[in-house]
């Protein structure tokens, strides 16, 4: 099935669902080998484009269900219940308007007894399978939050005790506690999330033991999206929860997926989990601090691995045509951008990539382009083609990457280099500044400069290795400044006897080159 997604924020690009997206509205374009800060944003002016609210027939009110801010967990659960069961039975076609308020959500059951498939099981909220008319979640600003004391991880389906399982991947459902996503939405034509904000109250959650390899690995997220044709979530936070913030995934590669949203901040494993699917856009939206919320019961943070901000990882299918522009990715205890698998074609345009704790970048698909990007802390194991010039390297345009402390918001930085790509990595930078402050210098890779400058304006850190092991292939004029020797030229830099010059290199202003 075609799939469509779109992120976006009130503040950022206006969508106007109730008719086709004009040549001013802002989407995704098609990504491909050389791309430019001309490039336009607006294949789907020419035919894709979002129009699905033009088919919408009911206006339903969450209230008249017994949706309430006064209501419990327990009979706002079952209001969910009950109007998901009457979108479904309409196959769509509906919006549902939730007025402002705070919602309490979640009730669970207990097994008591062995081999039923789960220790504690969150009922299901709001679920939305096979409509194949359009479903609009209106929420006027709104807040659903999960209830305190709702177990997640493995627990004793028996003695309602923390289970902790022996070493190794466990697997066994008759341990798992989880409180279920707040919407699960498959196999849908078209949904849409706006002016809503999600909670998932880990701080508050009763934390068992691990399930599955590392951290616990169940369901526990604000929006879950599995082969839809278009997903639309605007101006949304979606914060604390036990596993993502959002996790979409298609087996299908036929058409879309593009994405508008906000904010997804202090959920456990990931903010962003995309894990098959084609087009995806993401404008000025956040994804930050996973894996740094604290349990208020056990003391310490709740994390589940990657704990990376966004995961690019191709389960469901294969990844392709990704944009982010004007996006955020900070502070998360895992990598800030990771990308396994069979993924390519990803755009990233200004905003921020920040590693404080763990590497900015892990990985890239073939033909994914950085222009006009900030990148904090050492990125890592960029795709690699086997040769220097290739034309699904990874490019970097116009971009700055630095290990300066001081352009974190936590004042960390992660990496013992600037770039570490001692593993391997092919790249391509274009008119970057690459600031190595007080680390060390671009280790590893098979890269080209072109007309890029770096900078040490820091001594070197005594943890860090002060060696230049910068090599690589220069093209045009590139230049090495250093306020650190301003008295002489600093040490070679790049290693002249492993690179390759076509044009002049400048130390402070001396040519090395020998051209």
């Amino acid at each position: 099935m075609p799939f469509t997604l779109l992120i976006s924020t009130a503040f950022a690009v206006q969508f106007y669902a109730a008719s086709p997206l004009t040549p001013n509205t802002s989407v995704h374009s098609n990504i491909h080998n050389q791309v430019t800060a001309n490039d336009k944003i607006d294949a789907y002016t020419a035919g894709t484009a979002y129009n699905s609210s033009t088919s919408l027939t009911k206006i339903i009110y969450a209230r008249e269900y017994g949706f309430s801010p006064s209501a419990s967990a327990s009979v706002n659960t079952k209001a969910a219940q009950k109007i998901s069961a009457l979108i479904n039975s309409m196959s769509g076609g509906v919006t549902l308007v939730i007025e402002k308020g705070s919602y309490l959500v979640g009730k669970e059951s207990f097994a008591a007894a062995r081999k039923k498939g789960y220790s504690y099981l969150g009922e299901l909220l709001f679920t939305f399978k096979n409509c194949t008319k359009p479903i609009v979640i209106e929420g006027n600003g709104a807040t659903i939050k999960l209830s305190n004391g709702l177990h997640f991880g493995s627990f004793d389906p028996v003695k309602d005790i923390v289970f902790n399982p022996p070493s190794g991947d466990f697997t066994d459902y008759n341990y798992a506690a989880y409180p279920n996503s707040i919407v699960d939405a498959r196999n849908n034509s078209s949904v849409t999330i706006r002016n809503l904000n999600f909670d998932g109250n880990v701080q508050n959650m009763r934390i068992g033991g691990r399930w599955n390899d590392d951290g616990i690995q169940l369901p526990a997220d604000a929006l879950l999206f599995l082969d839809n044709n278009e997903v639309l979530v605007e101006n949304v936070k979606a914060r604390y929860f036990g596993r993502d913030g959002i996790m979409i995934g298609n087996t299908t590669t036929s058409t879309s997926p593009i994405k508008k949203a906000t904010v997804f901040d202090g959920n456990t494993r990931q903010g962003l989990s995309f894990i098959g699917g084609n087009h995806l856009y993401a404008k000025n939206t956040q994804f930050i601090n996973t894996g740094k919320t604290i349990n208020n019961n056990k003391k310490k943070q709740v994390r589940s691995s990657p704990a990376a901000g966004v995961d690019l990882e191709a389960e469901m299918g294969l990844i392709r045509n990704l944009v982010f522009e004007d996006c955020i990715i900070d502070n998360n205890d895992g990598v800030g951008l990771l990308t396994v698998g069979d993924v390519a074609d990803i755009k990233w345009i200004r905003g921020k990539i920040i590693g404080a704790t763990m590497w900015s970048i892990y990985g890239s698909g073939p033909r994914t382009v950085f222009e006009n990007a900030t990148i904090v802390g050492s990125p890592v194991n960029l795709h690699y083609a086997g040769k220097t010039s290739d034309p699904n390297h990874t490019k970097f345009i116009n971009c700055l990457i630095s290990a300066d402390s001081t352009l974190s918001p936590t004042k960390k930085v992660y990496g013992n280099y600037v770039m570490d790509f001692g593993g391997g990595a092919g790249g391509h930078f274009i008119n970057c500044t690459i600031d190595y402050a007080n680390r060390g210098s671009v280790y590893g890779g098979d890269l080209i400069f072109e007309n890029c400058t770096f900078k040490r304006n820091m001594p070197i850190g005594k943890q860090y290795n002060g060696y230049s092991f910068l090599t690589g292939t220069f093209v045009g004029v590139n230049k090495y400044i250093s306020t650190v020797y301003p008295d002489k030229r600093p040490p070679d830099n790049p290693n002249k006897k492993n690179s390759k010059f076509l044009g002049p290199f400048l130390i402070n202003g001396f040519d090395i080159s020998g051209l």
